[in-house]
């Protein structure tokens, strides 16, 4: 470990980067509005969707109220439906309106969590119930949401905001790169193929941390349906380096109390703007409070 050699990376918070920060909260307190069609970037699709498998004759999996997010010019035409990335998803509900059935046909990633769709032919029916559009809230009154009083307040709170995420930010590349150079030292071997537990704790640490570090919900998902669709080499170099930091965790005797999980969960209900008791009844009901310990 003393041969190790961190870089920390600089990380200014520009002006820019403030402005689109007040975009994001522009549209997140903004006016919906319901739609039929023509749908443009950024328009919220309610919907219910059935997927079948290898032109199986009945569905595997049914979920409705599922959002869809039109995608713009800048995304490539790229979307996430059901966390995997839908490369053509624009062309496929450009045309779509409300009470219509789109078809999006793809394959399940090699390295999705869920072994019985790997590889999978998958087609997904999607009936589109809702649409909206938002019209982006003006800076002040996004900053009445707040109890602040003028948008320049607002924008100094979201400035503070911007610097805590780019430390948290600092920290884990520094973290990443240990990681790395412990992980390239070691030489062991993988099971051959994930098994789905593995694939999903793998996924759900990357989403917590993501979380933690105040990634907007909806680009966790969409990180998460990309890292799908990446080769498995990554997801399974995530899990070399998950048993590495575990053999270190266990030789330096490193124990995580209770009250560590508790303020990691409160901060990370905070970035998310929900309330810690409420966000840790969900991680214990889904079996996921394990993957907040084994993270910290």
């Amino acid at each position: 470990l003393d041969k190790l050699e961190i870089k920390k990376p600089i990380l200014p918070i520009s002006d820019e980067r403030i402005e689109e920060e007040l975009k994001r909260h522009q549209i997140l307190h903004g006016e919906a509005t319901k739609i039929e069609g023509n749908f443009h970037e950024g328009d919220r699709l309610a919907t219910y969707i059935t997927v079948t498998r290898n032109d199986e004759a009945e569905p595997f999996f049914r979920q409705d109220n599922v959002l869809i997010v039109m995608p713009g010019k800048d995304d490539g035409g790229k979307g996430q439906v059901l966390g995997l990335m839908i490369d053509n998803l624009r062309d496929i509900l450009k045309d779509a309106k409300v009470g219509d059935t789109v078809t999006i046909t793809t394959t399940g990633p090699e390295a999705h969590e869920r072994e019985d769709i790997r590889g999978a032919k998958l087609v997904m029916q999607c009936e589109i119930r809702v649409a909206e559009r938002v019209k982006p809230a003006t800076p002040d009154e996004v900053a009445a949401k707040f109890a602040l009083p003028s948008a320049d307040i607002l924008k100094e709170q979201i400035k503070m905001a911007l610097e805590h995420r780019r430390d948290e930010e600092q920290a884990s590349a520094m973290r990443e790169q240990a990681i790395e150079q412990i992980s390239e030292s070691v030489d062991f071997e993988l099971p051959e193929k994930m098994s789905a537990n593995q694939a999903a704790r793998t996924l759900e640490r990357h989403r917590l941390d993501l979380l933690y570090r105040g990634v907007p919900q909806e680009e966790v998902e969409e990180q998460l349906a990309a890292l799908h669709e990446d080769n498995e080499t990554l997801v399974r170099r995530r899990l070399k380096q998950q048993f590495v930091l575990h053999s270190l965790a266990e030789h330096f005797k490193i124990e995580v109390s209770e009250q560590e999980v508790n303020g990691r969960i409160a901060a990370i209900a905070a970035q998310s703007n929900m309330r810690p008791e409420k966000l840790r009844a969900e991680l214990i009901q889904s079996g996921r409070v394990g993957v907040v310990a084994s993270q910290l």
